[in-house]
């Protein structure tokens, strides 16, 4: 079995980790294009603190390297990484999707607690992390884990605020 790689050589990959990572920001994109109620209400940050705008811009930073790192990474292909990694990726992807129908067929004024989100308070956000876990567990990368960590940790704190203003919101 292949090892985890340390190092990258720094080389473009043409069919590498970059593809998954960037179809999952436009499912997000396209999602959005298409409920368009739903994605104003996704984006909608009107509410954070000066902290938490800050903690998101972060976000959307560490989010950036995360696929800045994947332009270098290739797959394990036939591999156990690689199969283990894309089945952790179609798993997640599925419930991303999910996710967003389930988003964009509640009412704005109505939290949402059908589709996916009866197993899950936050299953976009689950379920972009875990795609991202299969992501690295396909390409075997300590440093694209590395970087889903640190993104994880910034991403918790702002799921921690968005649950106090749904709480005060829908109750």
């Amino acid at each position: 079995m292949e090892n985890i790689d340390f190092f990258t050589n720094l080389e473009f990959s043409p069919a590498g980790a970059w593809i998954p990572s960037v179809f999952l920001i436009a499912v997000q994109l396209v999602s959005m294009a298409i409920y368009r109620e739903g994605g104003i209400r996704a984006i909608d940050t009107s509410w954070y603190s000066n902290s938490e705008r800050r903690l998101s811009a972060l976000d959307f930073l560490v989010q950036f390297a995360l696929i800045a790192i994947a332009l270098f990474l290739d797959f394990k292909f036939s591999t156990l990484w690689f199969w283990c990694g894309s089945l952790l990726y179609a798993a997640s992807l599925t419930m991303f999707i999910a996710s967003f129908v389930s988003y964009a067929k509640t009412p704005l004024e109505v939290a949402v607690t059908t589709g996916v989100y009866k197993l899950s308070r936050n299953p976009m956000y689950f379920s972009y992390m875990s795609a991202t876990l299969g992501i690295v567990i396909a390409t075997a990368s300590i440093w694209l884990l590395i970087a889903l960590m640190f993104f994880a940790v910034i991403t918790h704190r702002l799921i921690v605020a968005e649950e106090s203003y749904c709480e005060a919101i829908y109750g």
